[in-house]
């Protein structure tokens, strides 16, 4: 019965929470941004050469429309802090009026690969203008992209390319001929019934298909130089659309310097959703530069149950799907790979789920998906656009997406993690937007539904800590691009994060607290009841309380709990007569709190 620790833990807590009202702010990466223009689909890139270094690429829509709209890019030599960022304007323009949808890899020589998709259409999904995948590079340290280089070009009017991804080999352990090997994936939309939908987008009908292409460079040397690319391949073909501008966005990785029991070291792993057949498709390569060729895809997820169309209130969203291989520069899970999606829940709302193999991604060898948001599965807020990542020195992994747990309307949005430690097991959600939940504010509004977006991004190095880019509506007109790379990591799973969080131990969503003193009415009584009085220890000063409390006699409780004495629910004369038999050593025994 240590009433005293007691009082000091919870005075502790109180000097500590001012400090915590006062968290920095997440970092703007276009800062002076004009007004009613968006910026959205950010990638950003630790370097692997120089600490604190980060570039970050966007689509910068500059009407309230898809277009026209152009990829941007910002980077910051210090960490990314707020202040840090330098927007530098649009990188090198491809043979097209309109780009957008940028990806970001890092390289092992320090420098960053960007890819994104051009068109030369006055709208994006129009059969019959020309529509490219491209690449780009800087040698980092703030140097621009140099000019592109085309990946794949529509040859024929009934197609569109879009959705790029890059992973590039960047860890320096890994030689030639796989050490700087960039693979690139892309989605590749066929027209084949016009548009009998009649909303403007010729490339989501019931008789259209999409296929995933890949091409390979290398930036450290031979035998594909770069810009030289190996001829586009396709890895997959002829799958029903689900609809677009939603998309179907690869993802990729590729094995650690010593392989796993699957693929030996570099090798490149691609993912992507077939989401009318509710799948996760698997394709790898060990050498993709060295004339090597992708496995059949397979089936490594079943039973996927879709995102709907829109989610409230009409904001359009993809069927996303992260993909990460740990680097087994560890111990802790080193033949590990992962998959995370988003999917509705059997209550109807967005979650996302996630599978580990153990056996390096090998056919067979995933497990059954498990929910990792902690939210509770009864309140039914939405999550999804999950970004994976992992920490290449000891494996860690966070998975990043936009989240509505703290809006009961489930209309608003904020950025949260889900963070685990031992392979995938256990789970902690962390806060990553420091503002919020905000209206997902956007000038852009079609035939679709609202657009502010399609996916976020984070990443992790061996000399960089973990960090993530988003965009959203806080300025309440339109979308910006942010920053962030602290973690405010809710440890009870209400739905706070520990550092605004007036009890942040035991779960209370409400964050009751009937005094005002900053604690949590949940939080204040802590090991038995009794201290009425919330003093030192439990004595006759708190007997006068409870007694003054009960006759009326103006007493405000501190901490209700404590009142509680015989810990049944209500505060009432059976408390009185509990304290009154504790104290004159009647043989009361004080219960645990409440």
């Amino acid at each position: 019965m240590a009433h005293s620790l007691r009082f000091v833990r919870t005075a502790a807590l109180v000097v500590l929470l001012p400090a915590a009202m006062t968290l920095a702010g997440n970092a703007l990466i276009f800062p002076g941004s004009p007004p009613m223009t968006e910026q959205n689909n950010t990638a950003t890139s630790w370097s692997e050469r120089i600490p604190g270094e980060i570039y970050s690429v966007y689509a910068h829509h500059m009407a309230p429309a898809y277009a026209p709209v152009q990829v941007y890019w910002s980077w910051s030599p210090a960490g990314g802090v707020a202040g840090s960022w330098m927007p530098m304007g649009p990188t090198a323009a491809p043979p097209a009026a309109n780009y957008w949808n940028p990806t970001l890899g890092s390289q092992t020589n320090g420098g960053f690969i960007m890819g994104a998709t051009a068109f030369t259409s006055a709208t994006p999904f129009i059969a019959g203008g020309m529509t490219a995948t491209y690449m780009t590079n800087t040698p980092g340290g703030g140097a621009p992209f140099i000019a592109p280089t085309p990946l794949n070009v529509n040859m024929v009017a009934n197609q569109w390319f879009d959705y790029p991804s890059v992973t590039s080999v960047d860890l320096p352990m890994i030689p030639l001929p796989m050490g700087g090997t960039a693979t690139f994936a892309w989605v590749q939309y066929t027209d084949n019934d016009g548009d009998p939908g009649g909303d403007g987008n010729f490339f989501n009908d019931a008789a259209d298909r999409f296929g995933i292409w890949t091409s390979s460079t290398n930036t450290l040397g031979a035998p594909f130089p770069y810009p030289a690319i190996t001829p586009p391949v396709a890895i997959g073909v002829n799958m029903p659309v689900w609809r677009v501008p939603a998309g179907v966005k690869p993802a990729l990785d590729y094995a650690g310097p010593a392989g796993n029991p699957f693929m030996p070291p570099g090798s490149i792993y691609c993912a992507w959703r077939d989401v009318t057949n509710g799948t996760v498709m698997l394709s790898t390569n060990p050498m993709p530069t060295g004339g090597a060729a992708w496995s059949p895809p397979v089936a490594v997820q079943a039973g996927i149950m879709p995102l709907p169309v829109n989610l409230v209130p009409g904001i359009v969203v993809a069927n996303t799907v992260g993909l990460a291989v740990d680097k087994g520069m560890s111990p802790v899970c080193p033949t590990m790979a992962y998959l995370v999606w988003d999917a509705l829940n059997t209550g109807g709302d967005a979650d996302i789920y996630f599978s580990f193999s153990p056996a390096g991604g090998a056919p067979g060898s995933w497990s059954a998906p498990v929910r990792i948001n902690q939210d509770p599965t009864t309140v039914l807020r939405d999550q999804w656009a999950p970004s994976i990542s992992l920490d290449p020195n000891i494996g860690f992994i966070t998975v990043t997406y936009y989240d509505r747990r703290r809006d009961p309307a489930n209309t608003s949005v904020e950025v949260w993690t889900s963070v685990s430690k031992d392979c995938g097991i256990t789970w902690k959600d962390c806060m990553v937007s420091r503002v919020g939940p905000f209206p997902p504010a956007t000038t852009i509004a079609g035939a679709s539904g609202l657009y502010t977006g399609m996916y976020l991004s984070s990443d992790q190095s061996l000399i960089n800590p973990w960090g993530a880019s988003w965009n959203d509506g806080r300025n309440g007109m339109d979308q910006d691009v942010q920053f962030e790379f602290v973690l405010a990591c809710d440890n009870d799973n209400d739905g706070w994060p520990d550092t605004l969080d007036n009890c942040p131990n035991i779960a209370n969503p409400g964050q009751k607290d009937s005094d005002g003193d900053g604690i949590g009415d949940a939080c204040c009584c802590v090991g038995t009841t009794g201290n009425v009085n919330y003093v030192g220890i439990v004595d006759l000063a708190d007997l006068s309380a409870l007694v003054s409390y009960l006759t009326g006699g103006g007493y405000a409780l501190p901490c209700p709990n404590e009142a509680n004495v015989n810990a049944v629910g209500i505060i009432d004369l059976a408390d009185l007569s509990a304290l009154v038999s504790y104290l004159t050593g009647g043989g009361y025994l004080l219960p645990p709190c409440p």
